[in-house]
């Protein structure tokens, strides 16, 4: 447990202020931290099974540091976020108006608000409970590789619909067919994963999607290729698992 807070305390930044405090972190350390009370165990052979992991996007991002030449950030700035012409500070890993930054949320007499406080220091990323709910100062996620982004649902619809289009700004359709392409284990079981997105069904039509969440915040993004139709939706309350909420609201057009 307290190897866990040691990480997640350099996983996240905290605005003071304004300004932003930083806590000391390099993606190595989180990685090096996390990694070594696990050497010498390996539990499967390579594509026995498939499983999403954040420190394995850690891990890319390093690679695509090194390959690039250039910052994690300064790479997907050049090559999304710049091709998406967002307006100023919409889409970025850096909070441009902290005033117009919506807060995030957490319910107060919750397990989880409980499990919070073995994890992270409350009085230092939490501020006090608005009725039901406990708000989250403005924070960084450290590691901007496994979820730094920072926009507007506006933006992300932008970029949806850029991985809809045939050979879009973003990704020609040779590499987006590898992108939508669902992994299967050596003994040719579906996972229901492709590169980084996830894939199903709803009322008969397939779907690629990627949910995110955490402290305060919890989002959806989905692609529907045969509908050429993409949906987003975003909460400012915490989410940790994948609630599959567009099935509730995607339903009315698929």
């Amino acid at each position: 447990m307290v190897q866990a807070e040691r990480i997640l305390d350099r996983l996240l930044r905290t605005d003071k202020t304004p300004s932003v405090h930083y806590v000391h972190f390099t993606s190595e350390n989180v990685i090096y931290e996390y990694s070594k009370g696990f050497a010498n165990r390996v539990k499967t052979k390579p594509n026995e099974k498939f499983l999403y992991s954040n420190l394995g996007y850690v891990l890319l991002g390093q690679l695509i540091e090194k390959i690039s030449g250039k910052s994690y950030e300064q790479f997907v700035t050049d090559n999304i976020i710049n091709k998406l012409a967002p307006e100023p500070g919409e889409l970025a890993f850096t909070i441009k108006d902290f005033s117009n930054h919506v807060t995030g949320y957490q319910k107060n007499w919750t397990f989880m608000n409980l499990l919070l406080g073995f994890f992270l220091d409350k009085s230092k990323f939490m501020d006090k409970a608005q009725g039901k709910w406990k708000p989250f100062k403005a924070f960084y996620i450290n590691g901007s590789s496994y979820g730094g982004l920072i926009g507007t649902a506006h933006n992300f619809r932008k970029y949806v619909q850029q991985l809809l289009e045939r050979n879009s700004l973003l990704i020609n359709d040779e590499y987006r067919k590898l992108l939508f392409t669902e992994n299967h284990t050596n003994d040719n079981r579906a996972t229901a994963m492709c590169l980084s997105w996830f894939c199903g069904e709803l009322s008969g039509k397939k779907y690629f999607a990627h949910p995110g969440g955490g402290g305060g915040y919890y989002c959806e993004l989905r692609l529907y290729p045969e509908l050429n139709r993409g949906s987003v939706i975003m909460f400012n309350r915490t989410g940790i698992s994948n609630e599959k909420f567009l099935d509730k609201v995607d339903k009315y057009f698929v």
